[in-house]
């Protein structure tokens, strides 16, 4: 093999051994230099990773529903958090003794920075020293003697819950501190029979926290030390967020700061400022422009949690050729200079689509995102659309655009309008000979190939850029750059809105048709349950169990499920369900792959038509 491409082809293993582990490709490279020649020539490496490309990629990421809802586990999944959302966890302990039920949760792994709102089912909720305080609709019974809450944060050497151990030593000790572990307790005894659907119409109580996660190491705050997590504090900072992923050997991928990072440091401090830039809002006032906030689960792709977090701030990061990556938020950069220029003499063949074809045509997005003032659900706001577009086709051609970890609605809307621009822009791309190295790690270029006057002075944005070592080429997609898309005029663009919001305790969702009433026959799943199949040495896939609650004997069950995100349920009527007593049925739902997170509800039938469903809950199997 020709020296020269040895020494390329080992400078590629270098670069593909960070890309590889940042994209989650699966893809195995070998770099002794005498043996590349039948492993890594045959390879192209993307070497780009973008929130474009994460926006149309399938997350396995559970979404905010399923993050906010208790579940039971065998070996639960370890979660973490970013930023701000609404969390609760899996189910350490669920035992009763007589009136009383005590419940311990595993919220996150690793320490959280606080806890702001308390949320039984989706009522807010105040405490006094611990006591759930009756709502205005008289849940949860008198303030003060029905149910009890304490938490954790998860400090290293933590704190064992004294009550717990007082009243239940059979299963809790002073053993059971949970370091490391943000944890919460509940304790709920129910008055007399005829009070309860009053005091917990929803059945079991559901708890949930509005949390702070973890602390973040900010380069830029000189009173930072990177080796004493104790002078590190709450952010809400996308880019921070992401180098905390990308470095943590806690709960992230565990790489040198020294050798990802650092090289690029100036790049990443101008993505986090950009972040934090204010941005007028239409009612007046300011706020950063990109925020985000959201759990995630350390059995997630990494590719998944990375692409996550650059779709919060239209980021975008590349090998610079070193082994470290470049960084980039959303916003414009003139290319200007050589070594973002291509020039005509660096190219070997390109291609241009001007015109997106309808079949693949985008000309609308249907935006959602998180919003805190709808109690953390997932809301529609505006949609952005490309009105030119609409009337040239004649037609809306819509797409759903998610932001499960925004919680702005107008950062949701300024990042739509640079994806909707994107969606739409020409696009093509480029074999360069070995020159095209040189757009490693950068997100903008300008294009000089005078043989078509569209190309002649093009600014792009770099969307892929692979290495070809079988024919010595650099490959690039690229995509036109609306420079107009970056700028933002709040009182024109940023909308109305999503309608509603900002829910007052005890509120509930008035207009949401399964509602419980208060005469004790709304049925409610107590507990759900995914147990490992077949033997140790042979398992199969988990099944799935509901333990339901209705008004009495001789019921018929139905149950449906679907897997979280999906909008399409798949309904199982005449369910396999045994009869327990006290109302309560058990139902057998099947066997499901392991690794999937399932929602689930039921309802029943006394000879008539169903029951209103269940409240969902969920099976991480």
């Amino acid at each position: 093999m020709p020296q020269a491409v040895i020494a390329v082809a080992a400078w590629v293993g270098a670069q593909v051994t960070t890309a590889v582990g940042l994209a989650g490709a699966a893809t195995s490279v070998a770099l002794a230099a005498g043996t590349i020649a039948s492993t890594i020539v045959e390879v192209g490496i993307s070497l780009a990773i973008s929130a474009a490309t994460a926006a149309l990629t399938a997350s396995q990421i559970p979404d905010p529903e399923a993050a906010r809802t208790p579940f039971q586990q065998t070996i639960p999944s370890r979660t973490g958090l970013y930023g701000k959302a609404r969390i609760s966890g899996a189910t350490l302990l669920m035992e009763s003794k007589g009136v009383i039920l005590y419940c311990v949760l595993a919220l996150n792994t690793g320490q959280l920075d606080g806890y702001e709102q308390l949320y039984l089912h989706d009522d807010r909720i105040s405490t006094v020293s611990g006591w759930v305080q009756q709502t205005a609709d008289g849940y949860y019974g008198e303030s003060g003697q029905l149910t009890y809450v304490e938490t954790r944060t998860g400090l290293p050497t933590e704190t064992p819950y004294a009550g717990l151990v007082s009243e239940l030593p059979q299963f809790w000790s002073n053993d059971h501190r949970g370091d490391g572990i943000a944890t919460m307790y509940m304790r709920c005894r129910h008055g007399k029979s005829e009070h309860i659907p009053r005091q917990f119409p929803n059945g079991i109580p559901k708890p949930s926290w509005v949390a702070r996660g973890y602390r973040l190491y900010d380069w830029r705050n000189p009173a930072h030390d990177p080796d004493n997590e104790a002078t590190w504090t709450f952010s809400q900072n996308p880019v921070l967020m992401l180098a905390d992923y990308l470095t943590s050997m806690h709960h992230g991928m565990g790489f040198p700061w020294s050798r990802l990072i650092e090289p690029q440091l100036a790049s990443w401090t101008e993505a986090a400022n950009v972040c934090d830039e204010p941005v007028p809002l239409k009612a007046g006032g300011t706020q950063p422009r990109y925020r985000a906030g959201g759990m995630f689960q350390f059995m997630n792709p990494p590719s998944d949690i990375i692409g996550r977090l650059l779709q919060c701030f239209d980021g975008w990061m590349g090998p610079d050729g070193t082994g470290a990556y470049r960084i980039y938020a959303g916003k414009y950069y003139e290319p200007i200079g050589e070594e973002v220029t291509v020039y005509r003499s660096e190219v070997v063949d390109f291609s241009l689509q001007r015109f997106v074809e309808d079949e693949r045509a985008v000309n609308q997005l249907i935006v959602a995102y998180t919003s805190p003032e709808h109690d953390y659900k997932v809301v529609e706001t505006d949609s952005w659309s490309n009105t030119a577009d609409i009337a040239a086709r004649g037609d809306e051609l819509t797409k759903p655009f998610k932001l499960e970890w925004v919680q702005w609605n107008s950062q949701a809307r300024r990042l739509a309008k640079m994806q909707l621009a994107r969606m739409l822009g020409a696009r093509g791309s480029l074999k360069m000979t070995l020159a095209g190295l040189k757009l490693l790690g950068r997100r903008f270029a300008r294009l000089q190939i005078p043989e078509l006057s569209f190309l002649a002075d093009l600014p792009v944005e770099i969307q892929t850029l692979e290495i070809d070592l079988q024919s010595m080429s650099v490959i690039v997609g690229w995509v036109a750059v609306d420079a107009a898309s970056y700028t933002w005029n709040a009182s024109v663009e940023e909308g109305n809105g999503p309608s509603g919001g900002t829910s007052t305790p005890g509120g509930g969702d008035p207009g949401d048709p399964g509602d419980p009433g208060d005469d004790g026959t709304t049925p409610f799943i107590i507990q759900i349950t995914a147990e490992p199949g077949g033997q140790p040495s042979e398992p199969t896939d988990p099944l799935v169990r509901l333990l339901v609650q209705g008004p009495g004997s001789g019921l018929a069950w139905s149950h449906r499920w679907r897997e979280s995100g999906d909008p399409v349920w798949t309904t199982v009527t005449n369910s396999n369900e045994t009869y327990e007593g006290e109302g309560q049925y058990r139902i057998v739902a099947g066997t499901f792959p392991t690794g999937s997170v399932l929602e689930f509800q039921a309802a029943y039938s006394d000879g008539g038509p169903l029951s209103v469903w269940t409240e969902s809950e969920f099976a991480f199997t």
